[in-house]
């Protein structure tokens, strides 16, 4: 009974240190996705940042009255 108990244990041990190292490639591997995420989030902000401001520059009295819009549409239904 007690050579059982030891196998058990033994089996028990081995399983969970199986488990330790697929839980740890698995989080390596998320982590990797997350960053490679957060690039291409990154780089596309970037993009539509410099393409906003290229707007801005050729065309300042038109991006004036939208932001003026925008300004009125949000003060109006925004609740005080």
């Amino acid at each position: 009974m007690a050579r059982n108990l030891e196998s058990d244990i033994e089996r028990l041990t081995r399983g969970l240190d199986e488990l330790r190292r697929g839980f740890s490639s698995f989080t390596g591997r998320a982590s990797g996705a997350a960053a490679d995420a957060a690039d291409v989030v990154s780089h596309q902000v970037k993009g539509g940042a410099s393409s906003l401001q290229h707007e801005i520059l050729n065309r300042p009295l038109t991006s004036i009255a939208v932001a003026f819009v925008a300004g009125l549409l949000i003060g109006r239904f925004t609740p005080r």
